[in-house]
């Protein structure tokens, strides 16, 4: 072999992206090198940099062409083992009682730091290839286990993405899924696909205990089967250990598998696999996969694990939205109790301590109990404005509901007749006054009298139609409201009588509540009880108040009889759309009362 045909082809192209596992990929190795360099026997040896086996050599391949000859002893070889790990390619001459050819050594990238892997070959003294030939093989050779490593990561990831978009793919369609069912069985059908099992199946937590729910391929199955029952009892074991379990037990498991060595001895299976979904901290899942062939490797369990985490969530809330709404309802409060409080059988403890509860509250417990009734918002100092005498409507100027302060006009009666009496009047005193004098300038005494006496009358009359014009304007004598206008705006220029009332108004510094106690309340109220009212026409206002005053006499009335009650309102500021008048209901408060020995008391 020459350096040239060695250089003009890659020898290696086959081992560059070999798919197999590290075992077949050494022996594949020291096969080829020894096919390509015609060498007796070919041996690839590694050592750990780190740890506690630094610096012994393992071996990880060899070919022989005589298995019984040793060809790399141990005192020989080892020097050039050493020289070759720090990147040195040496040849060396054997000479010993069976070997009489030569050595030649070469370093191996291992793809990192912590380990040095190193090549050795023996070439027989017949062996045709010149040294320079090897060596340069050798130096081909060195980036091979680097190569194969960074191949399979580039396999590994490939592999990856396509199981986590199959994943993903599930996921998807899983959420599309109408009910737990058809939900359960897609799961179990496409993991039976992409897994490659003979059968799938899935139970999940009812209550205490296991159900298969779905079987691959199965759409109807029989839950009293002695096949379920026993998928049941895998589904159990796996569960009660929290962990994914394999029969026969992959590597580094150790855990129970007694119920998956009977469920596949009976059903002549060669592997039975069990997969636990995970909610809130709790196993609420099994998936069991069965095959009468395939063995299934820490990588595919691993891809088990990334599915079985996806699809629990949909599964789990596809199974709370199935059955009749009380059945959900009931489902959703336990698993909350059992997540919250790890409580089993929530529900019959829930309602023997609730009962507990209820009996301590009755015989122990009570409240602040209140009656209600209805009021009216009284004044306590109203005035009724009559007309001063009979005349004519001019104008109005308040209405109902409005506040008047102290000496404002409220209406206006017309003054034109009253004022042409004036000017009569005051001429007739005129003409009295002026006989009066004629009378005394002629001496005419009794003519005197009478002219000063019907200046008197006239004057008399003139002080009561000017006292009328005086009146004509109504005012306000206090600050007050118009509790009543009597229709008075809509009648101007009509006639009104002397007494007949115009207006009447009420004091807003004297408001007081009038309350209808119903009979059956008195016994239970007290004086200056505390209190809120609110307004039937604003119930989402409440005010305080006391009560002040309880009349003693009953009043009867088709319900019933009925007791007065005066409230004392103790708002600091009373608001300024308040009216006497307005109607509403209060809530008096009675004290605190026990709901065993006094169930009929009413209450707010």
């Amino acid at each position: 072999m020459s350096a040239e045909s060695t250089q003009s082809k890659d020898p290696f192209a086959s081992l560059r992206k070999f798919d197999g596992d590290s075992k077949a990929f050494w022996t594949r190795l020291v096969d080829t090198l020894r096919a390509l360099s015609g060498a007796a026997a070919v041996m690839v040896a590694v050592r750990t940099t780190t740890g506690e086996d630094v610096g012994a050599w393992r071996l990880l391949g060899k070919s022989l062409a005589d298995g019984t000859i040793d060809y790399f002893p141990g005192s020989a070889v080892r020097p050039m083992m050493e020289a070759a790990a720090f990147g040195e390619r040496l040849t060396a001459q054997a000479d010993t009682d069976k070997l009489r050819g030569r050595w030649c050594a070469g370093p191996l990238q291992s793809g990192g730091d912590a380990q040095q892997c190193v090549v050795v070959l023996y070439l027989a003294e017949n062996c045709q290839a010149d040294l320079a030939s090897i060596l340069t093989l050798l130096a081909q050779a060195a980036d091979l286990p680097e190569v194969y490593l960074l191949w399979q990561k580039l396999l590994q990831r490939e592999q990856d993405v396509h199981k986590l978009v199959g994943a993903l793919d599930l996921l998807g369609r899983l959420r599309d899924m109408p009910g737990f069912e058809s939900a359960s069985l897609y799961v179990c059908n496409d993991i039976a696909k992409n897994f490659h099992c003979q059968q799938v199946a899935l139970a999940w937590k009812k209550g205490d205990y296991f159900r298969v729910q779905a079987i691959s391929h199965t759409p109807r199955f029989e839950a009293k089967m002695a096949m379920v029952q026993a998928m049941e009892q895998v589904a159990e074991e796996a569960a009660d250990q929290g962990e994914d379990v394999n029969f026969p037990p992959i590597v580094g498991q150790q855990s129970v598998t007694k119920v998956h060595q009977s469920y596949a001895d009976a059903h002549k299976l060669n592997r039975v696999t069990t997969v636990c979904l995970w909610h809130n901290g709790q196993v609420t899942g099994v998936l069991l996969l069965q095959d009468h062939q395939m063995d299934f490797s820490v990588e595919q369990m691993r891809s088990l694990r990334v599915i079985a985490d996806q699809i629990v969530e949909p599964l789990y809330y596809a199974y709370l939205r199935s059955g009749w709404v009380g059945k959900r309802i009931a489902r959703a409060g336990r698993d909350w109790a059992k997540n919250q409080w790890n409580l089993e059988y929530p529900w019959i403890k829930l309602s023997v301590v609730l009962a507990t509860l209820a009996l301590g509250v009755l015989i122990f417990g009570g409240m602040t109990y209140r009656v209600e009734a209805p009021f009216v918002l009284r004044t306590a100092d109203e005035l009724l404005l009559p007309a001063p005498f009979e005349g004519f409507m001019e104008v109005t100027r308040v209405r109902t509901g409005d506040a008047v302060a102290s000496g404002e006009v409220l209406a206006q009666l017309d003054r034109s007749e009253l004022q042409l009496q004036e000017v009569a009047l005051m001429a007739d005193r005129s003409r009295f006054i002026s006989e009066a004098e004629r009378a005394r300038g002629r001496n005419e005494l009794a003519e005197m009298r009478v002219a000063q006496a019907q200046r008197d009358q006239t004057e008399a009359a003139l002080a009561l139609v000017r006292a009328q014009l005086a009146a004509a304007a109504i005012r306000a004598p206090f600050d007050a409201i118009v509790a009543d206008d009597f229709g008075l705006p809509m009648r101007s220029g009509a006639p009104v009588r002397r007494g007949d009332i115009l207006l009447r108004l009420a004091r807003m510094d004297a408001l007081f509540l009038e309350i209808d106690l119903p009979e059956r309340h008195v016994h239970h109220l007290r004086l200056q009880a505390p209190g809120e009212f609110a307004f039937a026409s604003r119930p989402d206002f409440r005010f305080p108040f006391g009560v002040d005053r309880i009349e003693p006499m009953g009043i009867p009335i088709e319900a019933g009889n009925i007791f007065r009650v005066r409230g004392d309102i103790t708002v600091e500021e009373v608001p300024d759309w308040w009216r006497p008048g307005m109607t509403g209901v209060v809530k008096i408060e009675v004290g605190r009362k026990s709901f065993f020995v006094d169930f009929d008391s009413p209450s707010g």
